[in-house]
């Protein structure tokens, strides 16, 4: 394994992971997330605070900074073909891109909570279990209206499969320590960012995110911008 290009692409990978999206999304919206509900600046806070459509996108632009770096590094070191060292590439890359998120050099180190980002790094790794277990933990999301507990339920279902499930990556097997540990370790840094929210699950006093509500607020929205007649009757009965 090429040491020198596994440095550079770590660092690389920590770049595009401290590029915060949901700032440079509020910031067009002429208000700084980071000043709005829970001051963070992922897709939880920019759904509560801007609604659907830039909280889906923060989601999706903060799973691209996983995936892009957990791409470059698997391939990089040979693919499929090459493993475990395509997997250290992917792991290694991904969680450098995670610390990234949590801790952006382009913000003095005030980041986010990462979880989407590992999405994107597990979506490369294995992505059938994590897609599946994210449309799990998002349907719970949307019943219970806790994202927090769900985000982290995500991560603790992929880091188990990775390391208990995968064959070629279990812990008895030697070759496949490093993936283990850069594994564990992604999944520790993410639930180390979520401490607030854990001290406020514990209390009882977590915020509670209606998903569907925003969802569906967003879809009436457009309804009623599309349909002349109920404008005008939403704007007749406005001003009686």
């Amino acid at each position: 394994m090429d040491a020198v290009l596994l440095i550079g692409l770590i660092f690389a990978s920590y770049l595009i992971g401290s590029v915060s999206f949901g700032r440079i999304l509020s910031a067009r919206q002429k208000v700084d997330v980071t000043t709005q509900g829970s001051g963070n600046t992922g897709a939880t806070n920019m759904l509560r605070t801007y609604g659907a459509k830039l909280g889906f996108l923060t989601l999706l632009f903060d799973l691209i900074k996983g995936v892009v770096p957990a791409l470059v590094g698997f391939f990089a070191f040979g693919g499929v073909g090459a493993m475990p060292d395509s997997y250290i590439g992917l792991y290694a890359c991904g969680l450098s891109a995670v610390i990234g998120h949590i801790f952006p050099i382009y913000y003095r180190f005030k980041g986010g909570k990462a979880a989407a980002t590992a999405f994107g790094v597990f979506l490369v790794a294995q992505p059938v279990i994590a897609l599946c277990s994210f449309l799990l933990c998002f349907g719970l999301a949307i019943v219970f209206k806790y994202v927090s507990p769900m985000s982290l339920l995500f991560i603790v279902i992929n880091v188990i499969w990775q390391c208990f499930f995968m064959p070629e990556f279990t812990p008895v097997a030697s070759a496949s320590v490093a993936v283990v540990l850069l594994v564990v370790a992604l999944g520790v840094a993410v639930w180390c960012a979520h401490w607030k929210n854990i001290v406020r699950l514990v209390k009882g006093v977590e915020n509670k995110t209606d998903i569907w509500g925003k969802i569906t607020e967003k879809l009436k929205k457009n309804k009623t911008e599309n349909n002349p007649e109920t404008k005008s009757i939403d704007t007749e009965n406005g001003e009686k």
